[in-house]
């Protein structure tokens, strides 16, 4: 997960490229994205936005989200890719954005550290410590992203385009993002947080 890769590097402003990454359901609150994009757009009318996922789960879902994307005239600047090997695209994508209205720990908030991809993330699940960090020494690395609201497009629209229009800023959270998971997310890590938990629960 958190093997070394190529940092993304790019400081372009008006014609980033905004990702999602996932399934295109209810859940993940596509529609907010969607509205955001629009509000986005509406000041940025040059920006890329590629939603990368299955469609078929909620085939009437995707159907609603088609409909909201031909409604606020975002067909030339948005569009669903379907599933994708993500190690293609990835490395072209400048922010990654998260609008789900739960969560567990999204893989793909890891994905996009692994290339340096900051994330605007909603405060659910794990969002918030994968972005803001957990224990005090990774808090104190910094934020690898935003954390925004739930179902609120306008907070996520802002949250974009301060990512979009600082591309410093941009690109110092997304060496902390890549970091942060190498430090604390990785395959050891990983295994030795499994080996604590295990020699403390036979010890009891």
């Amino acid at each position: 997960m958190a093997e070394k890769r190529k940092l993304n590097a790019h400081t372009r402003t008006d014609t980033a490229h905004i990702g999602f990454v996932g399934r295109i359901v209810s859940i993940k609150d596509i529609k907010t994205f969607i509205r955001a994009c629009k509000l986005v757009a509406a000041k940025h009318p040059k920006i890329k936005v590629s939603l990368f996922g299955p469609t078929d789960e909620e085939k009437s879902y995707f159907k609603e989200c088609q409909k909201l994307v031909k409604l606020l005239d975002l067909e030339k600047t948005l569009s669903f890719k379907g599933k994708v090997d993500l190690s293609t695209v990835l490395a072209d994508i400048d922010c990654m954005v998260l609008t789900s209205i739960s969560e567990g720990q999204p893989l793909v908030i890891l994905e996009a550290a692994c290339y340096g991809i900051p994330v605007v993330a909603t405060d659910v699940g794990s969002c918030l410590e994968l972005l803001y960090g957990r224990t005090e020494a990774d808090i104190a690395l910094g934020q690898s992203g935003i954390i925004t609201a739930t179902y609120n497009p306008e907070e996520t629209a802002a949250a974009i385009c301060r990512l979009i229009e600082n591309p410093n800023e941009r690109q110092q959270m997304g060496k902390v993002a890549n970091k942060r998971v190498r430090d604390y997310y990785s395959e050891s890590q990983f295994l030795k947080s499994y080996h604590d938990i295990y020699n403390t629960v036979t010890a009891l």
